[in-house]
């Protein structure tokens, strides 16, 4: 089965969503994915969001907005977000951008 692109899937265990990214996180793939996560989280079905970069390749602006964003959004929640599978490339990006000073990256198998 081939998958696009774009394409994001999610998975509840226990009390956190797993947010598997796809290869790229830009403008067009993180359309839906705030929606998603509140749903979810509002309805007070998770405490954690993780998200997989098992399958990312490139991540823009956009892809550390989207991880800020559900940072303060589950924060106010009293919950929290963290990030999983997170390849070299896509780890420079988020260590400039300074993501890890507030979210941590798990060494986790997300069953991916």
């Amino acid at each position: 089965m081939t998958e696009s692109m774009y394409e994001i899937s999610y998975e509840k265990d226990r009390d956190a969503l797993i947010v598997r990214l796809p290869r790229e996180v830009d403008h067009h793939s993180s359309q839906g994915l705030k929606e998603v996560t509140e749903s979810y989280a509002a309805m007070g079905q998770v405490r954690c969001i993780v998200f997989d970069f098992a399958r990312t390749e490139f991540m823009d602006s956009t892809g550390i907005g989207i991880l800020l964003g559900r940072y303060k959004f589950m924060r106010a929640l009293g919950g929290t977000i963290a990030l999983a599978n997170v390849s070299g490339r896509i780890q420079r990006i988020l260590k400039i951008a300074g993501i890890y000073r507030i979210i941590p990256n798990l060494e986790w198998d997300t069953g991916q």
